[in-house]
Formats: C-alpha cells, sequence, structure tokens
C-alpha cells in the first residue's frame, strides 16, 4: 500500500489527473455526498472545495489539455472548473453575510506552484469557465483525447445521458449528439492505442499517427454498443446487465473488454467470433462426396438469408400466450335484472384470462407481467390494470395463470359502441428486454339486449342473403339471450313455430330479425338505423361458427352472407351532416362565450379602476352592463350545454351508423378480415368527439384530462376525409403503379360535407368496379 487517507464525508465518485501540469505524479480529487471536492497529492491532502449551485453529486472527470475538472448539476448542465480556479478560491461554502476567508496557502504540485495573491481580501468564490445545458440527467462523463494528423493534441468530452449521447468541445459547445433508442447504464471510452497513454504522451507520437476514439455503452437489456464517433460501429449481446465497463490487455491479449455486472462478477470478454482451432486441410483422397447432406445445407442456409432478409420480422421466442374462456351465460347475481335502467349494472359476465410464457429454453419466465384491458363503450371492467409479479413456463407446458375479468354494462343509456375487448400484456424478459402480446375477444350479447316480441312496422328493413336454404332457428342461435330475459321461456318456446325474434337493448331500442323458411333469407327492421349494426354483426358470426361446426372448415361451397341491395348510403350521410352541423354549431357558442367572457373581463376592470379613484366618480352604468354580460354569459353556457349533448348523441348515431354500414360493405363485396379492416382503419367508427367527452350518472358532462369538453377545429369528418383521400390513392388507385409519392396536406376545417361523401361514394364504386382491397398493397406503396 502506497498511500491512505481518511474521508470526513462519504464519498460519491472520484477522478485523477496530472492536476496543475504537474509532470512526475498524478494527484486524486474525491467528490463527496455534499458537494466537496478534496484534492490529494500523494499522501497529502491539498486543499478542498464547494462546488456552487449543488444539489447532488454528479459525474466526475479530468480534462488534461484544459486542466479542469468537468461535472454535472441538478441542473441537468456540464460544467468546467479550471484547476488554477479551484485552487485560488475560497474553501468555504458561500452563504449570504459569511465571514470571507483568507486566501489559501501555496500550493505546491510537482514542479509547478500555484499561489494565491496576498493583496486580495475579498473572497474568491469558485466559479465554472462554461456551463451548457444538456436537458436530461447525466450517467457518465469522460474524456476523450487525441492527436490529429499535425500532431496537435485535442481533448473531447464524451456524455453519457438517459436518452442521448453528447459530444462536446472543450469550449462547451455541442459537437455532435445521437438519439439512444434503448436505456443505457454505463460508458467508457478508449482509443485504439494501448492504455496507459496521458497528454504528454500523445504529443511525442508522429504526426501521422490518427488516433479515432471509440465509445462504449453499456444497456439496460445487456448489450453493448460500440460507437466511434456518433457513429455505431458494433454491437454485442451479454447474459448480464453491465454496469461498469473498461478496456485493456490481459496475458498479451489487447481489447479485452472489462466489466462489471449488479453483483460485483467481474468479467473479461472480447468482441467477434471464436477462431478455427485447427487449420482446413486438404480433403482425404478418395473420399466420396454427399451430394445430398451438401443440397439439404445449402437449402437450409438459404432459408436463413431468406428469413433475415426479408420485410417480415421473425416473431420473438419469448411470448406470453393469452387465452380467453367467455362463459354464455350471465353471473348469477346478474340474473334479476331485466329492463329496468337503475339495474343494468347488475348484469355481469366474467371471463377466465389464461396467461402462460413460452420461451427458449427451461427455466424462463416473464416478469413485472402488466395486463391492460380496454372495452368499448358503456362496458368496463372492474379491473383495468392487473399485475403480475412474474410468469414461469419451460415451453408453454406450464400450469397458466388465471386472470379473471369481470364485465359490465355501466349505461344502459346508450347502444354499444364496439363488441371487441382488447387484452394488452407487457412483460421484460429475463435479459430485461420489453415484450408485448395481444388478445381480443368479444362481449356477450346477453350483456347489451334482451329478448322481446317482434315488431310488425319499422321504419328501416335490411334483406341479406346467404348460401345456404336452411337456416337454423333464431331460438338456438341466441339461446344465450333468451335464457336472461324477462319471458325467455315464453318466446323460446314461440320461436319452434315463428321464424322472427325481436331483440331490445336497454335503452328500449327494438331490432327484429325475420328468418325466411326455405329461402336462407334474413330481414333485419328497426325504427332507429345505427342500432341493426351489433344484431348484424353476431347473426353473421352465429351463423358462421354454426355452419363451420355442422359442416367443417372444407364445405363447398363456404357459408356466406351477401347484402344485394344498394347500400344506404344516403342514411349514413344524414347522420354526418348531423354530426357536422353539431360541431360547428358548438364551435360558433363557444367563441360566442369566449367574446362574452372577454367584455365581462374588460367591464370588471374599468368598474375596478373607478373603485379604486381616489376621487369618486359616477359609474356610467357599468354595473348595469356588467349584470347583463353576466346574464349573457350563464345564457350562452346553457346553450352550449344541451348543444354538447346534441353533439354528443349525433356523435354516437354516427359511431352506429358508420359500423352498420361497414358491416354491409364487407357483405355486399364479399371482404376478408383483413380488407375489412384496413377499409374500417380509413372510414374509422371511432369519432372522436365522443371518445373525448365523459359523463356522469345523471347525464351531465364531465371534461376528461387533457381536454374534450369542447370540440375543436378538426373532428371526425376531417380526418376521414383525409384517410379516404389516401385510400384511393394507394390501394384503391384505379393504375395499376399506384400514387404513393405524393406529399399530405396539413388538415384544415371543411366547409360542409360534399367532399367527404363524394370520396366514400367513390371508394363503393371502385370496390363494385372489383378493385383488390389488400393491407400488402398499401405497405407496398408506403415502403
Amino acid at each position: 500500500m502506497a498511500h491512505e487517507h481518511s474521508l470526513d464525508r462519504t464519498a460519491a465518485n472520484m477522478t485523477h489527473g496530472a492536476f496543475g501540469g504537474a509532470t512526475r505524479f498524478e494527484s486524486i480529487a474525491v467528490q463527496s455526498m455534499d458537494g466537496q471536492i478534496s484534492f490529494y497529492e500523494n499522501e497529502t491532502l491539498s486543499f478542498t472545495r464547494y462546488l456552487p449551485n449543488f444539489l447532488l453529486p454528479g459525474p466526475l472527470a479530468y480534462d488534461p489539455v484544459t486542466d479542469g475538472i468537468i461535472t454535472c448539476n441538478s441542473a441537468f448542465e456540464v460544467e468546467l472548473f479550471r484547476y488554477t480556479v479551484l485552487a485560488a478560491a475560497s474553501g468555504e461554502k458561500s452563504k449570504a453575510g459569511a465571514t470571507p476567508a483568507p486566501p489559501p496557502p501555496q500550493i505546491t504540485s510537482g514542479d509547478s506552484s500555484i499561489s494565491s495573491e496576498n493583496t486580495v481580501t475579498s473572497e474568491k468564490r469558485v466559479t465554472a469557465d462554461w456551463s451548457v445545458t444538456i436537458g436530461e440527467t447525466v450517467l457518465d462523463v469522460q474524456m476523450a483525447v487525441k492527436a490529429n494528423v499535425r500532431g496537435q493534441v485535442s481533448s473531447e468530452i464524451v456524455v453519457l445521458g438517459e436518452h442521448t449521447l453528447f459530444i462536446l468541445s472543450t469550449t462547451g459547445e455541442v459537437k455532435a449528439q445521437r438519439k439512444l433508442d434503448f436505456i443505457p447504464n454505463c460508458l467508457h471510452v478508449y482509443s485504439k492505442l494501448p492504455s496507459g497513454y496521458a497528454a504528454r504522451q500523445i504529443r511525442n507520437q508522429p504526426a501521422e499517427h490518427r488516433h479515432d476514439q471509440m465509445f462504449l455503452v453499456g444497456t439496460s437489456t445487456g448489450s453493448l454498443m460500440v460507437y466511434e464517433g456518433a457513429k455505431l460501429r458494433w454491437g454485442a449481446r451479454w447474459d448480464y446487465v453491465p454496469v461498469s465497463l473498461g478496456v485493456g490487455n490481459f496475458s498479451s491479449v489487447n481489447g479485452l473488454v472489462a466489466s462489471i455486472d449488479f453483483e460485483g462478477n467481474l468479467s473479461l470478454t472480447y468482441m467477434g467470433t471464436d477462431p478455427p482451432l485447427t487449420n482446413a486441410g486438404l480433403m482425404a483422397e478418395g473420399k466420396e462426396l454427399n451430394y445430398e447432406d451438401m443440397d439439404e445445407e445449402h437449402r437450409m442456409l438459404l432459408a436463413s438469408i431468406r428469413d433475415a432478409t426479408g420485410s417480415t420480422r421473425k416473431e420473438p421466442n419469448e411470448r406470453l400466450n393469452m387465452r380467453v374462456q367467455i362463459p354464455d351465460r350471465l353471473d348469477s347475481a346478474g340474473t334479476s335484472s331485466y329492463y329496468e335502467p337503475g339495474d343494468v349494472s347488475l348484469r355481469v359476465v366474467t371471463a377466465k384470462l389464461f396467461v402462460s410464457y413460452q420461451g427458449a429454453g427451461a427455466g424462463g419466465s416473464a416478469e413485472d407481467v402488466v395486463i391492460s384491458i380496454q372495452t368499448p363503450a358503456p362496458f368496463s371492467v372492474d379491473e383495468p390494470t392487473v399485475r403480475i409479479s412474474s410468469v414461469h413456463g419451460a415451453d408453454g407446458a406450464s400450469t397458466p395463470v388465471v386472470v379473471p375479468i369481470r364485465i359490465r354494462c355501466t349505461d344502459g343509456r346508450m347502444v354499444p359502441t364496439g363488441s371487441t375487448v382488447s387484452v394488452l400484456a407487457s412483460f421484460r424478459t429475463k435479459f430485461n428486454e420489453p415484450r408485448t402480446s395481444k388478445c381480443y375477444f368479444h362481449v356477450p350479447l346477453c350483456l347489451s339486449m334482451q329478448a322481446s316480441d317482434p315488431s310488425k312496422d319499422a321504419t328501416y328493413k335490411l334483406t341479406v342473403d346467404t348460401t345456404r336454404q336452411e337456416l337454423p332457428s333464431l331460438a338456438s342461435l341466441f339461446e344465450d339471450v333468451l335464457a336472461f330475459s324477462q319471458h325467455g321461456h315464453e318466446l323460446a318456446s314461440h320461436q319452434s313455430s315463428a321464424g322472427a325474434l325481436g331483440l331490445r337493448y336497454h335503452n328500449g331500442m327494438e331490432v327484429t330479425i325475420l328468418v325466411s323458411r326455405n329461402a336462407g333469407r334474413l330481414r333485419l327492421q328497426a325504427n332507429d338505423f345505427g342500432s341493426m349494426w351489433l344484431v348484424l354483426e353476431e347473426l353473421r358470426r352465429r351463423l358462421t361458427n354454426y355452419f363451420l361446426g355442422v359442416e367443417g372448415a372444407n364445405s363447398n361451397p363456404p357459408f356466406k352472407m351477401v347484402y344485394q341491395e344498394p347500400l344506404p348510403l344516403e342514411d349514413l350521410y344524414g347522420l354526418i351532416d348531423n354530426h357536422f352541423y353539431a360541431r360547428k354549431d358548438s364551435l360558433t357558442l363557444e367563441k360566442t362565450l369566449e367574446e362574452r367572457a372577454h367584455q365581462f373581463r374588460s367591464i370588471q376592470k374599468r368598474l375596478l379602476v373607478r373603485f379604486k379613484d381616489r376621487n369618486p366618480s359616477s359609474l356610467s352604468h357599468l354595473d348595469t352592463l356588467l349584470e347583463g354580460s353576466l346574464n349573457q354569459i350563464m345564457g350562452v353556457s346553457d346553450e352550449l350545454v344541451a348543444q354538447q349533448q346534441k353533439e354528443r348523441y349525433s356523435a354516437e348515431a354516427l359511431c352506429h351508423g358508420v359500423r352498420l354500414t361497414l358491416e354491409l360493405i364487407r357483405l355486399q363485396f364479399d371482404l376478408d378480415d383483413s380488407a375489412y379492416e384496413l377499409l374500417a382503419s380509413h372510414i374509422t367508427p371511432n369519432v372522436s368527439s365522443f371518445k373525448t367527452e365523459s359523463y356522469d350518472d345523471d347525464g351531465e358532462l364531465v371534461a376528461k384530462d387533457g381536454g374534450g369538453l369542447f370540440s375543436s377545429d378538426i373532428g371526425w369528418e376531417e380526418i376521414t376525409d383525409a384517410s379516404v383521400t389516401n385510400l384511393l390513392r394507394t390501394a384503391l388507385s384505379k393504375n395499376a403503379g399506384r400514387d404513393s409519392s405524393s406529399i399530405p396536406q396539413p388538415l384544415a376545417p371543411l366547409a360542409d360535407t360534399a367532399k367527404l361523401k363524394k370520396h366514400i361514394n367513390t371508394v363503393c364504386d371502385r370496390l363494385a368496379k372489383g378493385v383488390a382491397l389488400s393491407s400488402s398493397q398499401t405497405r407496398e406503396d408506403g415502403a
């Protein structure tokens, strides 16, 4: 042991270097948790200084070129303090009213000496030579000292932030930066020269030698990234997460990477591939070639190359398998609820989510599993977010974790805006890599509707043909709905002889289904246009599953439902107009309210001036104007609340109408699931103004976080018009070559809906002419 120092304070970090230009030895600087830096020269404590504006200790580094100490403060600023300034400053903390400390004594450091001016009587504070704000927490700071082709020595400051890698000059200028797409842990800077070269040794190198600095960055997922400047040159992978890195020469092997993990294990590794242990020799004479094995190996190599260079990414081996078991019966607590709106929330269905882990090798597990469940309105789940510490498994053979999902209808006054529940699970692998898994399931129809007597008269009627002459009875198709409906047993017995069934929403809207005995034809009728969408979707799904179970997947021809009547676009356009002009009226009332509020504040200011005046004067009826402005504000506010309620109802009706129209387009043009999803992503049933509003149990508007109580200038009509325009230019383009070179234009408020209606008509016309609609075409166009 050469030297030993007992520290008076808890140490945070340290650095070393030839402080003050010393040539015979290097000094050590230790930073404590309270911001004090202690400088040690061999066995002597030279002096201590406090850093200004200190809150928490940051990384510490020494620049031999500028002879400065570099650190980062809690204001996300990188600062440089010159050693001479630190040596000449006061060693006390700067406090208001504090007595100035005497100047520090003469400090000898090797061949150089730093002396304070005896004539200075005032306190010298520690000041930074420069500071630069980087805007994020600094994890590490290191120096990159190099020489150019002329032999001139320069240095750069490498700063590793939470999200960015910065390269600063010694004057505080940002020379380069790179945004990191991973979470970094540690940093190490090295050159291609052997380790141990200091600035004084670099000066002696020939001018033609050029030293490129390399940066090693360890990530939170156990990866090692090698950068040359701001460019990524190499990447490697460990089985552990490093916390500190280094590069050195061990046993005559250059460039070994030393790393320490969280458990304190020290490892020496190298990057690259294992060298061959034996030299390739000549093939023995007389050995026959096995051409079948060579051909099989060649095919395997081609398959590997194809998988690596293909456009589709290979799914990772580590994944969560999720399967949902949905009962066709309500829970026992919901059997007593029929048509009373106040008891709708008692109708509950408990689905079971089975979660299992599948990964490469035995003993793997998914850690920090977070399951998020999103339901369409008006459904909700008791626990929308479920957290599981870990899910263990070995190639999917372990017992799955069962998560109960209790679904209930929270508002019986509205028709459901959707029937699909999405389940998203996020987790981490043993290498700390993030992964996600997703699955979907449908809400049972018994939560939304109950059976009722069929209605003879209706405003809207839809006729759908099928590819089968005989269809199953409606009682067998909707057995779950009849089981939990008032007078369900009577309706079920009546269905044995009749081909009609009524389905009623909780708000009283009814949809009637009529079945032809021998023609394989269905008719839906209702007094509300959009209310038929859920019944039509359930009919298609249940009939498809029925014939798939009876006839099998190889039935010829397969079962299909076909809509041959003209599409009810005029009814859809009426809903679009109602919603569009409801939005415009809300915007007009918002602007009126803003003007009245501005007028009210102006009158208030004038009244305050009058009241503060020392010489009282007449109010000139300002109090009357103030009262009138307040009444106007209250009146406009009431109108706005009523208009927003109207806008909400129009948004609901538009959502239902769009879903029904999309379902009819699917049946008329025989769209598969991928084509239907592509079309629904452009003509979306998710109306923005409806999604951004929330209502309490009394039907009053409640604004969510981030706004949504007031509509914006850009709404569903503007977004849908831009999406449909893009669809016509890409997947539904007339030309063989898709037009993908057009630059998207910024969205602007529409004056009317004529343009949107024209584009929707064009979409239907091109589908009727046989233009294919597939998601693969759109992806190729955007490439």
